[in-house]
């Protein structure tokens, strides 16, 4: 909570860079709450409609918020990254990377990074820890399957109280990004174990 406070550090970053920065681009779109794609109600979640209340059924409105991501959003991104060779971290959703494989071609041709940002875009607050735990290792294997490589950074967004230990005791992750706490990245330990945190923010 207290943190470093008024204590002053002078931060020493490779090749003597005077900022370090990681810009993220989520792919989301796919696997929000749906009744396509079993869930009981619709996502309320990132839209822009103010106040939005899960239906049980299907929101169309909603849906083609989302669909705007997978159709045009992402490209749109893409393509202004690409033409300023601005490289970029794409924050990946399992479920929904499996259902563009067209987006997974552009983001291995442009060489990004690929960190996982979970298995289904939800809200895992109230997700029983064994639920969660199949879930990220459902995010691993499927970045593995379609990247070739396991991804070394984790960002659930939504995450639980079980997030972070989950995190820890799959031991694979380079960095987790699951906090909002500080400007630098810093080291939080456990017991014996510790992980580096590459806090996110929200602003853009």
């Amino acid at each position: 909570m207290i943190g470093y406070g008024s204590k002053k550090f002078d931060v020493k970053w490779p090749n003597n860079a005077r900022i370090a920065l990681q810009i993220v681009l989520n792919y989301e779109e796919g696997a929000e709450n749906c009744v396509l794609h079993g869930d009981k109600t619709s996502e309320v979640f990132l839209s822009e409609i103010i106040g939005a209340q899960p239906i049980k059924g299907r929101h169309i409105n909603m849906e083609s918020f989302y669909e705007y991501g997978s159709r045009r959003g992402f490209w749109r991104v893409h393509e202004l990254f690409q033409e300023k060779k601005i490289p970029i971290t794409i924050f990946g959703v399992g479920m929904a990377l499996e259902r563009n494989r067209d987006v997974c071609d552009a983001i291995k041709k442009a060489n990004y990074e690929i960190a996982s940002h979970g298995w289904r875009w939800i809200d895992y607050q109230n997700v029983s820890r064994s639920i969660e735990k199949k879930h990220m290792n459902l995010a691993v294997q499927s970045i593995k399957k379609i990247f070739g490589q396991r991804p070394l950074g984790w960002y659930t967004g939504r995450c639980s109280p079980n997030t972070r230990d989950l995190v820890m005791e799959e031991g694979g992750f380079l960095y987790d990004s699951d906090s909002y706490s500080d400007d630098i990245p810093y080291w939080e330990k456990r017991g014996n174990k510790k992980q580096l945190i590459v806090p996110y923010t929200l602003d853009n």
